[in-house]
């Protein structure tokens, strides 16, 4: 369960304009941290939440904050209202950076996409690479990598979560799998590419998927299961290979697609 977190929020009886601010978590209630603040607005007070050196950072190392009221838990407030006018806010981490917490290979599988590590044809192919090895990539890395993937296309609101859950799902089922372990790809003819051009066509498929109406599906390529979960081969929604699989790929009869 995500955590929340209240504010208890009272003007200083010294009548200077300050602001005294307690954090306790909502559930067990509690106590964080308390502190004062010389007036501002909520952005001011997610400033001092976030900051690295600040009263909270040490028990939540959160970047990003949303603030609520009790009366509207799912209506985030602006950031430019001024402090003095909550007596109280409910305090939840920001909607990306907890997305990109439940999916923290994200972040490594865009990085390793953009820098061509799944390619065995480029200088910097790593066929040791596995999600689980992989650097952790920092939330705002991972963040600005998601913008710049979405960059140019008609986002929504939620078309950055979208995104992130999507892919998130594809390329977290495609790690369970042994034949997109790059390492063992490179001892078959015409598979050793496997994993660079399935990583780049779910990102394709978590992008439409997340910022446009589909009027007729491009096909598909999905990781099939059996009773146990595991995952047992993989399957084309629609009558060809996706487009960005090469010859080499879709004619090498390794794979059982049907």
């Amino acid at each position: 369960m995500a955590t929340v977190l209240t504010a208890s929020l009272s003007s200083n009886r010294s009548g200077n304009g300050d602001i005294s601010v307690a954090i306790m978590t909502s559930f067990s209630g509690k106590g964080v941290c308390s502190f004062q603040l010389p007036g501002g607005t909520l952005g001011d007070l997610q400033k001092v939440l976030c900051d690295p050196r600040g009263p909270m950072f040490w028990y939540y190392p959160w970047s990003r904050l949303l603030f609520y009221t009790e009366d509207e838990p799912l209506r985030p407030l602006d950031m430019n209202l001024q402090l003095d006018a909550f007596d109280s806010l409910v305090i939840k981490r920001g909607d990306m950076e907890a997305c990109l917490e439940r999916y923290p290979h994200v972040g490594k599988f865009l990085d390793a996409v953009r820098r061509n590590k799944f390619d065995p044809r480029s200088a910097k192919f790593d066929a040791m690479w596995t999600a689980r090895s992989a650097p952790t990539v920092p939330a705002d890395e991972a963040e600005a990598m998601v913008h710049e993937v979405l960059s140019g296309w008609p986002i929504h609101a939620d078309s950055e979560l979208h995104f992130v859950r999507i892919f998130g799902e594809l390329t977290a089922l495609g790690e369970t799998w042994n034949m997109l372990h790059l390492g063992l790809l490179q001892n078959y003819e015409g598979l050793r590419r496997f994993k660079h051009l399935a990583s780049n066509h779910w990102l394709e498929v978590a992008r439409v998927a997340a910022t446009s109406v589909i009027t007729e599906a491009p096909p598909i390529l999905l990781l099939k299961r059996g009773i146990s979960g595991c995952v047992l081969g993989c399957g084309v929604i629609g009558d060809a290979f996706p487009d960005n699989f090469d010859a080499e790929l879709t004619q090498c009869g390794y794979l059982d697609v049907s």
